[in-house]
């Protein structure tokens, strides 16, 4: 049979040919289907010279976990010896029913393959009819999944790799990465695919966890484990050759490497579109925890990332993105110097609705670096962000730092600076700006300094000067923890406003 074509009782024919010079009436046929002999026909229609037809052999019961050759040969024409026995035998290529449901990959007696690699290696022999599930039995497998298109997968036809539900260390898949295999999985335009309570770890000194290198949409990553053994890769890396649009980091962790997650585009309308990055913990990244530009409909929501050890950091680092991003409800701590959110050109709008909400950020140490930075970067709207900063740097220590962003909006937000410089900075900023019901609080002697307005002291000064910030407050917050940003401050109880666009 043609794949693809489903597991059961299926027809296995073959063509017979009149290679000889006198006319066929009868011919003895015999098959076997992987050395195993099936049942013998005898032909007895008419065949001339250079003419064929087509037989059916018989019925097989094909599965998808089992790969099929058949081997069929002709014997006894006209009830005579064959003087030309070169001709007489056919062997079918390899084929297996199509995939749809659950398979499993281990060891014991009941697992339909021993690896993730030759779970894939049927899927792409018998090619996808349903959504397919390929569930790993407990354990470690060492090796590296290549993905590249696989038949049949599809939106409704999807592909998923399941470890144990809900323990992501019970199924381990690792791959010692080198200069020539880079990626413990790597993806070459296979789209509509996920991973689920997995770990996926590469233990080498280079390569990555996850690279694309083709076009692939609708990859989802949840409850896994991602951990890269080197300190200089990125654990899930996407370029602009290998463009990885819908793609959902959801409830992961990610350890270690230099930089979490790059994620790229090209310009001229080919962005990455509609990335899901939700209730993820960033750890022990190096440089950043991410590295996104060229992104559209971003969303970064719910998740933890932290940075304890002693190295300059970029948190966060956001180059053009364009429309509809939304990055909420995420906790940063850095412990050392750095920046926690790095905007560059990042162009929002009203329309399109670019938010940055309900975030709690802490950038310690006493070097320099900003908590929130946002260049040449129109349209944003900040609300209800805690934000406090213990850079000492004179240049550098900013909760709040705008250079040529105009159209900015800041409400609810706490910006608090205890390093003794200031709390906001606005460089070519103020055009278009909307700010009240804020919190802005330093300990050092300049809580605002904007372009054209200059240093002020003050909210009272900055009130004045501005005409922003009637309803806000300048108080000490009285922060529970670096790593909890509630505050004690009783001044500031009830102190925002409702926004509809922060339920």
């Amino acid at each position: 049979p043609a794949s693809p074509f489903p597991a059961g009782d299926q027809p296995v024919g073959a063509v017979v040919y009149n290679a000889g010079t006198d006319t066929l009436r009868r011919i003895t046929l015999d098959w076997s289907a992987n050395g195993e002999m099936q049942s013998t026909l005898t032909y007895t229609d008419t065949l001339t010279p250079g003419q064929q037809d087509t037989v059916l052999l018989g019925n097989y019961p094909f599965t998808p976990t089992d790969l099929v050759q058949f081997q069929a040969w002709t014997s006894a024409p006209n009830f005579q010896p064959d003087p030309n026995v070169q001709n007489d035998t056919v062997l079918s290529a390899p084929v297996r029913a199509g995939f749809d449901g659950t398979y499993t990959v281990g060891l014991s007696d009941s697992a339909d393959f021993t690896s993730f690699t030759e779970a894939i290696t049927a899927l792409q022999e018998g090619r996808v009819l349903g959504p397919v599930t390929i569930q790993g039995e407990p354990g470690v497998y060492s090796e590296y999944l290549y993905l590249p298109p696989i038949t049949g997968v599809s939106a409704e036809n999807s592909l998923t790799f399941q470890g144990v539900p809900g323990d992501s260390s019970q199924v381990v898949i690792e791959f010692v990465g080198t200069s020539s295999n880079q990626a413990t999985v790597l993806m070459e335009g296979l789209s509509h695919v996920a991973f689920r309570d997995l770990t996926l770890k590469n233990s080498g000194t280079s390569g990555f966890v996850v690279r694309t290198l083709a076009h692939s949409q609708h990859v989802t990553f949840e409850g896994c484990h991602l951990e890269l053994g080197n300190t200089v890769s990125t654990i899930v890396y996407a370029d602009g050759n290998g463009r990885l649009d819908s793609l959902r980091l959801e409830g992961n962790r990610l350890e270690s490497g230099n930089i979490g997650l790059w994620l790229s585009g090209y310009g001229g309308g080919d962005q990455v579109k509609y990335p899901v990055i939700r209730n993820n913990v960033f750890s022990a990244q190096n440089a950043r925890w991410m590295y996104l530009d060229e992104v559209n409909y971003v969303v970064i929501e719910g998740n933890r990332m932290e940075k304890p050890q002693n190295r300059d950091f970029f948190g966060l680092t956001l180059r053009d993105l364009y429309e509809g991003a939304k990055i909420t409800n995420n906790d940063l701590y850095i412990d050392y110097r750095g920046t926690a959110v790095d905007f560059n050109y990042c162009n929002g709008s009203s329309a399109d609705t670019a938010l940055f909400a309900s975030n709690r950020i802490y950038v310690g140490g006493t070097g320099r670096g900003r908590a929130i930075t946002i260049g040449y970067s129109p349209g944003w709207s900040f609300f209800h962000n805690s934000v406090w900063s213990t850079h000492e740097h004179g240049s550098e220590g900013h909760a709040f730092y705008a250079n040529n962003s105009s159209d900015l909006t800041l409400r609810n937000n706490i910006f608090y600076q205890t390093g003794g410089q200031t709390a906001v900075e606005l460089v070519n900023s103020t055009t278009g700006l909307i700010s009240d019901h804020n919190n802005f609080a330093t300990t050092g002697p300049i809580l605002v300094r904007a372009t054209v307005l200059g240093d002020l002291a003050t909210l009272n000064e900055w009130q004045i000067q501005s005409g922003q910030d009637a309803n806000s407050l300048s108080e000490n917050p009285f922060f529970y923890g670096s790593q909890d940003l509630h505050t004690r401050q009783i001044a500031l109880d009830n102190a925002g406003t409702p926004l509809a666009e922060v339920p």
